[in-house]
């Protein structure tokens, strides 16, 4: 991690973290990554790596893109949506499976 990084991780609940990876150059997000993780698997990840900030839905290959927002508004909204709605996402997730599975 170089000086301009900040990175960390919040347990959410058992089996349950956000992780955040973002770089700042005078006072600006330039990257970020925000990742939801469930039994140690990313399962959703909010990110700009293609220049637009989006959503990557891991497990059904889906992206979803965050028109209009800049960087450092979208870090903050990837951050708010995955603690506020995580076990929404999971339960997506564990449906997901169930119908993989079939």
């Amino acid at each position: 991690m170089g000086p301009n990084e900040t990175i960390y991780v919040n347990e959410l609940e058992k089996d349950v973290q956000l992780a955040v990876w973002f770089s700042h150059s005078r006072g600006k997000i330039t990257a970020f990554a925000v990742k939801l993780i469930y039994k140690g698997r990313e399962i959703i990840r909010y990110d700009n790596g293609h220049g637009l900030p989006h959503r990557d839905i891991l497990y059904s290959g889906r992206k979803e893109w965050l028109w209009g927002m800049e960087v450092n508004e979208a870090l903050t909204f990837a951050v708010e949506d995955l603690k506020d709605h995580y076990a929404t996402y999971i339960e997506r997730y564990k449906r997901w499976l169930q119908k993989r599975r079939r």
